[in-house]
């Protein structure tokens, strides 16, 4: 069984990677593949491995990290503040950080985004702007409203994945939310943490 589902995990990475261009995170595979990275961390031990097992290395991971940064005038941005003093450099390190989970997760990051998927704690973010969403903005990047995650009740996410579920005949991946979900993942990460964790919920524990 253990087999099979490497088997599946594999090739999530491998299409995940062809479709990014480049070796793809844990967050881009929160934001964009058809697993909860928890699963390959559970299964694999780390992430590394799960991507050494697909045919990536470690190294290759972190010489793409910032590949999905298409933005011009933040990359000038960011090579000025480069050429600063070292805090001017830590800034740059920071906004980077934040614009590579904004493309790998498709969205604005959340802070608990930051902890999960980051490099970063969000202590010097907090050192160096007034609000988390000051340092969004200071990274060219809109600020997550909240909205409809705030307005959703627990009960309503779990209805909507067992719909899902009926609907698919299987457990719905991030991709079916995406695609057939009445709501973003955003209101089931702030309320069970990962896509995983509100599929257990709702399904294993119905």
């Amino acid at each position: 069984m253990s087999e099979d589902l490497r088997s599946v995990l594999r090739s999530e990475l491998q299409r995940l990677e062809r479709e990014l261009g480049r070796v793809p995170t844990r967050a881009a595979m929160a934001g964009k593949g058809e697993h909860d990275p928890a699963q390959f961390i559970d299964e694999y031990g780390s992430w590394e491995a799960a991507l050494e097992d697909a045919g990536f290395s470690a190294e290759r991971l972190e010489a793409e990290r910032y590949h999905g940064i298409t933005d011009e005038a933040f990359c000038l941005q960011i090579d000025e503040l480069f050429d600063g003093d070292s805090e001017d450099q830590f800034r740059a390190e920071l906004l980077l950080e934040l614009r590579r989970l904004a493309a790998d997760l498709g969205k604005s990051p959340s802070v608990s985004e930051l902890s999960s998927y980051g490099q970063y704690s969000r202590s010097p973010y907090r050192d160096r702007w007034d609000s988390w969403s000051d340092a969004i903005r200071a990274a060219g990047l809109e600020p997550n409203t909240g909205g409809q995650g705030n307005a959703v009740e627990r009960s309503e996410l779990k209805n909507e994945i067992r719909r899902l579920a009926d609907e698919l005949d299987r457990r719905p991946t991030q991709r079916d939310l995406r695609e057939r979900g009445r709501f973003s993942r955003t209101p089931y990460y702030r309320e069970f943490g990962t896509w995983a964790k509100a599929c257990k919920v709702a399904l294993d524990e119905s």
